[in-house]
């Protein structure tokens, strides 16, 4: 049991100085605990927007694509096919 009590001091002494350390450098860049949650969800908003233009982007080039590739899969499938 001593040797699993050391372990979880370690673990809290390790938590307290990176909160220590992220603490610093957060107040160092002038942020806030309360301004916190709107930070992460304007963070999470710009990573959603981000999402749905490469999504938007990447759309387009795939219907091109399956313009040729399609036809030619199923060609090559039924060719396939019928040699069986």
């Amino acid at each position: 049991m001593g040797e699993r009590m050391n372990e979880v001091v370690k673990t809290i002494i390790t938590l307290l100085i990176l909160s220590l350390a992220a603490g610093l450098v957060l107040a160092t860049l002038g942020i806030r605990p309360s301004e916190m949650p709107a930070a992460l969800g304007t963070a999470l908003s710009e990573v959603a927007r981000f999402a749905a233009r490469i999504v938007d982007w990447a759309w387009r080039y795939v219907l091109l694509g399956a313009t040729v590739v399609i036809p030619i899969w199923l060609l090559l499938y039924l060719l396939r096919r019928l040699r069986r």
